[in-house]
């Protein structure tokens, strides 16, 4: 917050957001930039963390998709 800080305790699942302002991102250096292109990046598998294929993916998802459609047309060409 642009005064300090705010605590808020939520149950979860949440899903928190906040404004692009909230940060200037730093460049990272070339030193940095060369560790991270030679870095090995750890790829697990189902069985690796001890889940089934039922927990994942479409099948494991919580969520369908039940209609996709495009927004109505707003006439005229204007947005």
């Amino acid at each position: 917050m642009d005064h300090g800080y705010d605590l808020v305790e939520v149950q979860l699942p949440a899903l928190i957001t906040v404004v692009k302002e909230i940060n200037d991102p730093r460049l990272p250096s070339f030193k940095a930039k060369l560790r991270a292109k030679s870095a090995t990046i750890p790829v697990y598998a189902l069985a690796d963390l001890g889940l089934d294929e039922n927990q994942v993916g479409f099948k494991g998802s919580y969520t369908r998709v039940v209609k996709v459609f495009p927004p109505p047309a707003r006439g005229n060409g204007n947005p």
